[in-house]
C-alpha cells in the first residue's frame, strides 16, 4: 500500500533519440485501456509516452459529476476488478485514487471545476522498458532528472531535463558549440536575466533548448530543458 501511494504521488508531481521509435516492440507500446464514467469528456493528451522508462497514456478529463461521485464510481469499479491494491489520497483540493493489478497502476486525480470537476487519468506499466537511452549530447557530469519519449502520429519526440553545475553561459556555449558540429542550424533565440532559449534546425528534425537557473535546486547551478522533434 505504501508504494502505490508513492507512485501516485511521484506521478501527480511529475505531470508533462537518434533511434526509430519503432525499434521497440510495438507490443511494448500497447497500454490495457480503463471504463469511462458515463458523461465524463476524455481528451487523450499522450499515448503512449515512455516516462523514465515506464510505458504510460495521459488523458484529461471534465464532468458535471462532483468530485465525490467521481471517486466513488472508481472506487466501485476498481472493487469490482477485484484482486488488485486500491490507494486513495488527497493532494491539497484534489483527491487522488489507484488501483494496481497484473503490473499496472491506474490512477484518477480530481479537482473541483465550477459545478462539476475535472482532472486526470494516468495508466503505468510499473515494469520498465528494456533498452531505454538517449543519445543526444550531454556533458558527463550533468545529472538527468527527466527522459520523456512521445509519440504522435507517427512521429517521435524526446524531452530531457538535466541539472548542471555549468553556469547558464557555460552550458550554452556548450550546447551551441556540440549542435553546429553535428548539423544543426541555430535559428531562434531569446534571453532575460534567469532563462535562455535556442531553437535548431536539421533538416526536418527541430530542437528547442531551455537554460535556466536552478535556485530551487540547491546542489546544481543550472537547468537544462531540451525538447527533440525527430521529423
Amino acid at each position: 500500500m505504501k508504494r502505490i501511494k508513492l507512485i501516485l504521488y511521484v506521478i501527480s508531481v511529475s505531470i508533462f533519440s537518434f533511434e526509430n521509435a519503432y525499434a521497440y516492440e510495438r507490443s511494448e507500446l500497447v497500454l490495457p485501456r480503463l471504463q469511462i464514467m458515463p458523461g465524463m469528456n476524455l481528451e487523450q493528451v499522450a499515448y503512449p509516452i515512455i516516462y523514465n522508462k515506464k510505458l504510460m497514456s495521459i488523458s484529461n478529463f471534465t464532468t458535471k459529476k462532483s468530485i465525490k461521485d467521481v471517486m466513488s464510481y472508481y472506487s466501485s469499479l476498481f472493487k469490482l476488478k477485484g484482486h488488485g491494491d486500491i490507494a486513495a489520497s488527497t493532494m491539497g483540493s484534489k483527491q487522488v485514487i489507484g488501483y494496481e493489478k497484473n503490473g499496472y497502476l491506474y490512477s484518477l486525480e480530481v479537482d473541483r471545476a465550477g459545478s462539476g470537476s475535472s482532472g486526470s487519468i494516468v495508466i503505468s506499466r510499473l515494469k520498465n522498458i528494456k533498452n531505454v537511452i538517449h543519445v543526444f549530447p550531454m556533458r558527463i557530469n550533468d545529472k538527468l532528472l527527466t527522459h520523456i519519449i512521445s509519440f504522435d502520429a507517427g512521429i517521435e519526440a524526446e524531452t530531457l531535463i538535466l541539472t548542471s553545475q555549468n553556469s547558464m553561459s557555460a552550458n550554452r556555449n556548450w550546447y551551441r558549440d556540440r549542435l553546429m558540429k553535428l548539423g544543426w542550424v541555430r535559428y531562434i533565440h531569446h534571453a532575460n536575466k534567469n532563462t535562455h532559449e535556442e531553437q535548431y534546425q536539421r533538416g526536418s528534425q527541430s530542437c528547442q533548448v531551455i537554460y535556466s537557473s536552478s535556485g530551487l535546486l540547491n546542489d546544481s547551478n543550472s537547468l537544462i530543458q531540451i525538447h527533440w522533434i525527430k521529423g
